[in-house]
């Protein structure tokens, strides 16, 4: 009985410490500078090969490149204009970082080209009109991307063939696909 008693003071007495003895944390947060003054729903990004700038996309067809470098700098910004409404769930740079893949709701399978910065659809969408794609990653080597789908469908795509369905798809969510670097290996998430 005794050693409850001693117990339950102990406790009592830790939790009667001061919190000033207790360690000193503080995050300060600070705003520099923001792309808007209310939020434009920015789903992903993706940063170059070259690491000179950053794609992000999101809702309502939302797609900017922004300076990594000077990222403060609005004049830096190029806001693209993918002409879609649609959620933009997912952007890939290709390995030599002269275009980009972007995936989103409905079937929407852009590629955006850092020359003009025109943004387009990719060839072959027909395969997965009414989709809605989560998820795209390049093959190391570049000769390939593949599209995940919410639905569990998984699409291997190059230009010149367009979509490929993979056989044994399952009907899990794709949330995620990473290609090994140096094997042509990719890996899914459900």
């Amino acid at each position: 009985m005794r050693g409850k008693l001693i117990f339950v003071f102990g406790c009592l007495a830790i939790l009667l410490i001061p919190s000033s003895i207790a360690s000193k944390s503080v995050v300060d947060l600070e705003i520099e500078e923001s792309l808007s003054d209310s939020d434009i729903g920015i789903l992903a990004g993706a940063l170059s090969p070259d690491g000179e700038s950053v794609l992000v996309v999101g809702l309502d067809g939302y797609a900017r490149e922004l300076s990594a470098f000077d990222a403060d700098d609005r004049s830096k910004d190029v806001e693209l204009n993918t002409a879609r409404t649609v959620s933009l769930n997912d952007v890939a740079w290709h390995p030599r970082g002269q275009a980009a893949l972007i995936a989103g709701d409905m079937g929407v399978a852009l590629r955006y080209e850092t020359s003009n910065h025109a943004v387009t659809l990719v060839n072959g969408t027909g395969e997965i009109i009414g989709r809605d794609l989560s998820t795209v990653e390049w093959r190391s080597a570049g000769d390939y991307a593949y599209f995940g789908a919410e639905d569990g469908g998984v699409w291997k795509f190059a230009e010149g063939i367009g979509f490929v369905a993979l056989d044994d798809s399952r009907n899990s969510s794709i949330t995620g696909i990473a290609c090994h670097r140096n094997l042509d290996v990719c890996v899914m998430s459900t």
